[in-house]
């Protein structure tokens, strides 16, 4: 399979690219801030895990995201980036994501600085913990009362779906291709990432924009091209680790189909995604001259999040380094 993905590298490359590439001034600035951020939060544990963690560049990832931001809230974004990544090698390299039981007491304790809005340091807290309510508090004091709540949801939907799939892995279950794609939209956290830019540049969005089918299904689409771009990138690795969690894995089971047309057909669907994103932004309707600049703002950003997750993925970061 492996071997089959470097023979086709330009042809994966062409198709998952059909946005302009871009990348922030000064992400090489959020990248060294997001770095002493971790090892002051000790979400670092060890000389391996910095050397892993450094090579990563986490923070590339919002700045190929959000090309108009401040450096301080790029650096916001780039720390929330880092924390995913650590989290989940935190579940992956210590097993946690098959203890469904000892990863729901940990997910509690972070969705209960969430809703009570809890200071925690390292004195009182984990450092996962303290790190998320830094976060927390930092992305809070820029935001409005309607985006807390709504971003606040987002997050608590990620660590839902976190303990979804880890009750998979400890049952060995391979989710159905329709549970899986209900769930992925959530576990992928990417709308922890996009949904920064309220934040992170300065937007805001009328309850009617936010209600908007078009608006909705453009920031869905977002959502899954990205993740179904990842499985197909992660495929070895999570076949070797028995996670049934990416879409070629439940394709190829499901279907019982070889893994190439597995495959080929998570491209398809990727593809198909794609075009209808493009197609979709023509349609969005207008809300008025302000509001029509935020959503314009907005969807730069995703177009951004589309074309720069592919090319941290490719260029900028050592997480799938088989593919260099």
């Amino acid at each position: 399979m492996l071997d089959w993905i470097k023979m086709n590298f330009d042809q994966l490359l062409k198709a998952y690219s059909p946005f302009k590439p871009e990348v922030h001034p000064e992400v090489d600035s959020a990248q060294k801030h997001t770095i002493e951020w971790a090892t002051r939060f000790q979400i670092i544990e060890n000389d391996v895990t910095y050397d892993r963690f450094y090579n990563e560049n986490s923070a590339w990832l919002a700045g190929r995201t959000f090309i108009d931001a401040g450096l301080e809230e790029l650096c916001i974004a780039g720390d929330w980036c880092s924390w995913l990544f650590l989290f989940d090698d935190q579940c992956d390299n210590q097993d946690l994501g098959r203890q469904p039981d000892k990863l729901r007491k940990i997910l509690d304790a972070f969705i209960d600085i969430l809703e009570q809005d809890r200071k925690v340091t390292l004195k009182n807290g984990s450092p996962f913990e303290a790190s998320l309510s830094d976060f927390w508090e930092r992305a809070r004091a820029k935001a409005t009362h309607h985006w807390i709540e709504r971003y606040r949801n987002s997050l608590i939907e990620y660590f839902h779906a976190l303990h979804w799939e880890s009750k998979n892995r400890k049952q060995k279950k391979y989710p159905s291709v329709k549970s899986y794609i209900q769930h992925r939209i959530h576990s992928g956290a990417v709308y922890t990432v996009i949904d920064l830019a309220d934040v992170v540049e300065n937007l805001s969005f009328s309850q009617e924009v936010l209600n908007d089918p078009t608006f909705n299904r453009l920031r869905y689409l977002a959502n899954v091209i990205s993740c179904w771009f990842n499985d197909v990138l992660s495929y070895e690795k999570e076949k070797s680790h028995n996670d049934y969690h990416n879409l070629v894995l439940t394709l190829e089971n499901e279907k019982n189909i070889p893994v190439e047309e597995a495959i080929t057909e998570a491209i398809r669907i990727h593809d198909q995604d794609v075009e209808e994103f493009i197609q979709l932004e023509k349609k969005i309707p207008s809300f008025g001259t302000q509001m029509d600049d935020h959503i314009g703002k907005y969807l730069s950003v995703l177009r951004s999040w589309i074309r720069g997750h592919v090319d941290w993925s490719f260029n900028d970061t050592s997480r799938f380094t088989i593919y260099k």
